[in-house]
């Protein structure tokens, strides 16, 4: 076992936010969920994110203040049957094992498909996230008041991991010191071109810093000016970033976004247009781009 940089900062950072309110341990997630790349343990072929030591204190604490107070919680029954769904699909790996399929693996090299214990680990993640969801859920109901809080505190790390996709590419060219600190993890993957470097920032690879910064646009994009300060200082810098790490995945989520604001905007404040169930016409609009992309 091995403590990365990271970690001298954010495991004794946790234990004492355990002792605090859980809305401060929330916030410190939501800054830190976009560090995918990063660790702060290494355990053999295991790396730890922030994101994941910090929320196994959330639900914890979390768990334990419903059960004090004896409450439930009502859970999306599309969301259960999707776990489900997923648990029993754990089988399918071996039942094409022999079909000999071709599949690039996690090393990126070509493989034949077969289970392997990344199928248990990603299974494992994935229930994890469903039991933060959860968690996350109990809280916001019981703390209402902390919603604008919380989409405040997920601005401010798409913020920070931007600039610091912006210092990495800096790091790359100038010899600074980066993956040792924010990229740890064993996955991690960097893509050079010469004196440029594809962006990754706090994330494994372009690709997967392209998945958190897309939302991210769309979420900001659709807060009012007086919602938000420096809405557009923001949305460039994500912009900036985003087309730094040259991912087709961003160009692909940016048009699709645009395009959806655009339908909703055309929805909401077209005036000569009466639409009585805007809800399902949005819904359609979302489904119909996704079908024909």
């Amino acid at each position: 076992m091995k403590i990365e940089i990271l970690g001298y900062l954010i495991i004794p950072l946790g234990l004492i936010l355990a002792c605090l309110k859980n809305k401060y341990l929330l916030y410190t997630i939501l800054i830190f969920i976009g560090f995918t790349g990063a660790s702060i343990i290494r355990i053999g072929d295991l790396s730890i994110q922030p994101a994941y030591y910090l929320s196994g204190i959330f639900i914890i604490k979390q768990i334990i203040d419903m059960l004090k107070n004896k409450r439930k919680i009502k859970i999306n029954k599309f969301l259960i049957i999707f776990i489900i769904i997923c648990i029993c699909s754990i089988v399918m790996p071996k039942i094409i094992e022999g079909i000999n399929i071709e599949i690039i693996n996690q090393n990126g090299e070509n493989a034949y498909a077969k289970f392997t214990s990344h199928n248990i680990t990603q299974l494992m993640y994935l229930i994890y996230c469903f039991i933060f969801l959860v968690a996350i859920t109990d809280y916001l109901n019981q703390n209402r008041e902390e919603r604008k809080n919380v989409i405040k505190f997920m601005i401010i790390g798409a913020v920070v991991v931007s600039i610091l996709g912006i210092y990495q590419e800096l790091a790359y060219i100038y010899k600074w010191p980066f993956d040792i600190i924010f990229r740890s993890n064993v996955n991690g993957n960097v893509q050079p071109y010469g004196s440029f470097v594809r962006m990754y920032s706090t994330t494994i690879e372009p690709s997967m810093l392209a998945y958190y910064l897309v939302p991210m646009f769309a979420l900001i994009t659709s807060i009012n000016e007086e919602g938000i300060k420096y809405k557009y200082l923001i949305l460039a810098l994500i912009l900036f970033v985003g087309f730094g790490s040259t991912s087709s995945t961003f160009i692909l989520g940016l048009i699709v976004t645009t395009m959806i604001l655009i339908i909703n905007a055309f929805i909401e404040k077209n005036i000569d247009i009466k639409i009585r169930n805007k809800s399902i016409l949005k819904k359609f609009a979302i489904v119909l781009l996704i079908g024909i992309i």
